[in-house]
């Protein structure tokens, strides 16, 4: 598992170098535009202690999708799937085509290449190899509910109920596809061949499955009630089956601090026509057409937006598996500041991140970066901005997190807020910078600026307009 070892602490960067040589852009898990219900994922099946060889099915680790529907706080709605019906974020987005691979298991032995962004080889549980394909005119209807199980990755990969969907009310087709189908076989009847499958329990391969639907139920007409939007996300579990965030009792005192994958990203491009009137401000200076793009690795963000957008959702947010475990203390339920600025984050120790390892991977020492040992603070384990936190766990940070950290028009950098992220360099908090429609931002974290009238108390140069 990463976040263990240091060597590995920049594979959230490669990752997005991959996801930028496939889609041309930079993708963000605390950037902006991603979410896990945007992946048809529920906020914990990236959980460092999802079982050994299975996986959630229906998520996945990358994702494009064509839709229409709303936005929130500058995101596409996803319904927010661990909130109150229809959620805080309304109800889902239509979604007339998308195509989304598969998450992949925590598997030990999926071999691949020993670099920072290990890529798995060929014929290994690791491996990009399933996934889906749906386009309906009454929308995909993806998607599994919350609280689905894992199931082994033969029978996760073979999975026809969730997938991209497959709504028979409309018209279109729903696949679920896994080519090492065909491509085990093969593999293993070449003699001396380097890639061939693996054994892994429950089988190394799913099923491939075409469902033809012949509903005539449309809701075209949304595209000219609510627009478009094409939507793409990636995060870290592309990296060989990682798995680095928190789950159904994952760690003592986590509960409330889930947030889906520590690191990845997401673009999106909306054509919003009905949002002409929300325009014309510092902050949404234009409804027409918005975009997004951002990514965090490793503590390590950017993101440029043309609106302002929420990158990370503090307390009473909702999205944990204890829901009274992130409610807003020391902030109102309606608080909010800038990504960029510092001067009254609590930043959580640097030895706190959602990385954890298999029960017995360490010898039995029970050892994990988010127990609460880490994530609270003492003289061998301090907040770099001195915040005392006795026995509170991770979920004490995201309490004490604004309830909405967001993004304003332009481009900015900053270290991640999420306590779930684990600093890979050693200048933690990593300074800021912001340029954009509502000022500028520079410095912080370990570069603070001399006192001056426009300097704030962490040090940071602020010319605010927003």
């Amino acid at each position: 598992m990463r976040r263990m070892l240091p060597k590995l602490s920049l594979t959230g960067v490669v990752a997005i170098v991959a996801s930028t040589a496939a889609a041309g852009a930079a993708y963000a898990v605390s950037g902006g535009t991603y979410s896990a219900p945007g992946q048809d994922c529920n906020w914990t099946d990236s959980s460092w202690n999802t079982p050994k060889y299975m996986e959630y099915p229906g998520c996945h680790s990358a994702q494009l999708s064509l839709e229409s529907g709303g936005i929130t706080d500058g995101n596409p709605n996803n319904g927010w799937n661990n909130s109150p019906s229809p959620g805080r974020h309304g109800a889902a987005d239509t979604s007339w085509a998308q195509v989304g691979i598969n998450e992949s298991p925590i598997d030990p032995d999926s071999k691949g290449t020993h670099t920072i962004y290990s890529l798995a080889y060929p014929g290994q549980s690791g491996a990009p190899h399933a996934g889906c394909i749906a386009v309906n005119t009454d929308g995909t209807g993806g998607a599994a509910p919350v609280g689905t199980k894992p199931e082994k990755t033969s029978k996760a990969n073979s999975q026809t109920t969730y997938g991209c969907g497959n709504n028979k009310a409309g018209t279109g087709f729903g696949l679920s596809f896994d080519y090492y189908q065909y491509y085990c076989p093969i593999a293993a009847a070449i003699p001396g061949f380097p890639y061939k499958c693996e054994d892994m329990p429950g089988g190394e391969s799913g099923k491939t499955h075409l469902a033809l639907d012949s509903g005539l139920k449309q809701n075209l007409t949304k595209l000219l009630t609510q627009g478009l939007i094409l939507y793409y996300g990636m995060d870290d579990n592309s990296d060989n089956g990682e798995h680095d965030g928190e789950g159904p009792g994952s760690s003592p005192k986590s509960q409330g601090g889930t947030n889906g994958p520590s690191d990845g990203g997401g673009v999106m491009l909306a054509l919003t026509p009905y949002r002409l009137t929300q325009s014309g401000t510092l902050s949404q200076p234009e409804g027409l057409l918005n975009a997004s793009v951002g990514f965090c690795a490793d503590g390590i963000c950017a993101a440029s937006t043309t609106e302002k957008q929420v990158a990370y959702y503090g307390c009473d947010a909702n999205s944990g598996e204890d829901i009274k475990a992130d409610r807003c203390k020391g902030h109102s339920k309606n608080s909010e500041r800038d990504t960029v600025d510092y001067a009254n984050k609590q930043w959580d120790p640097y030895a706190c991140n959602s990385g954890g390892e298999q029960p017995g991977d360490d010898g039995g020492k029970g050892y994990y970066p988010d127990a609460p040992a880490s994530c609270d603070t003492s003289k061998k384990n301090p907040s770099p901005s001195g915040t005392k936190n006795r026995k509170g766990g991770m979920s004490y940070w995201r309490q004490h997190e604004v309830h909405k950290v967001v993004n304003e028009p332009g481009f900015q950098f900053y270290e991640d807020p999420d306590a779930m992220g684990s600093p890979a360099l050693p200048m933690y908090p990593l300074p800021a910078i912001y340029v954009g429609s509502c000022g500028v931002t520079l410095g912080g974290g370990t570069v603070k600026l001399p006192s001056t009238p426009v300097t704030n108390r962490a040090g940071q140069l602020r010319l605010a307009a927003c």
